[in-house]
């Protein structure tokens, strides 16, 4: 399927609704999603339903299918004996490598329950993986730019730092675009774009200043 493409220039700064008035209540109503990614150049399509990827380790394929509250699994497809495998582990989001090393981040925010925990994942003969940073808080997105390693979390964004272990840094909190179901998100040099239904979100890391934009 062919998605229409945006640009930033196709989206100007707008006033963010007051938490629990009647405009902010209205706009999860908002059926526009978009999402923004950065190859070559910066992208920016309507969202389409994520379901979950697939990754190459090793001579694997793994696959993760996310049905967000309804649970999912993993598929781990052997490309050399062509064995699969499954692992029932549930709201698997995403599955990713970082420094060397793979992890898949479990997340789910729903009526009021949140989790957001990541695992890193090995192979010797047999799949196995263990927990090693509690989020305390749902993944709504990553990014990993000049090797460093973002998480959008419900409200605030987090830098993921490795020496020997994981490391959690707080660098902007209080982003009130939880409502709008984030999708996607990006670093360009002091900015974090969001995607996100209804718009975009702006988060300068600098000044700590939120904006929200919209379609012209």
């Amino acid at each position: 399927m062919i998605y229409k493409k945006f640009y930033l220039s196709d989206f100007k700064k707008n006033i963010f609704p007051k938490e629990g008035s009647k405009a902010w209540l209205k706009l999860p109503n908002n059926n526009k999603d978009f999402f923004i990614e950065e190859k070559d150049e910066i992208k920016i399509t309507h969202f389409r339903n994520y379901k979950g990827e697939d990754f190459e380790f090793n001579n694997l394929t793994i696959k993760n299918i996310y049905k967000g509250e309804f649970g999912g699994h993993i598929e781990i497809f052997n490309n050399l004996t062509k064995h699969k495998e499954i692992i029932e582990e549930a709201y698997i989001k995403y599955v990713f490598s970082f420094k060397g090393s793979y992890y898949f981040i479990r997340s789910l925010n729903h009526m009021g329950y949140s989790l957001g925990e990541v695992y890193e994942f090995f192979y010797n003969k047999e799949f196995s993986y263990k927990k090693v940073l509690d989020l305390k808080k749902s993944c709504e997105a990553y990014t990993i730019k000049n090797d460093k390693f973002y998480i959008l979390l419900e409200d605030e964004i987090v830098e993921i730092t490795k020496t020997i272990n994981l490391e959690i840094k707080s660098i902007c909190k209080n982003i009130p675009f939880g409502i709008l179901y984030p999708n996607s998100l990006i670093k360009i040099d002091n900015i974090f774009y969001i995607g996100m239904r209804s718009g975009l979100g702006k988060v300068n890391i600098e000044n700590k200043k939120i904006e929200y934009l919209t379609l012209r």
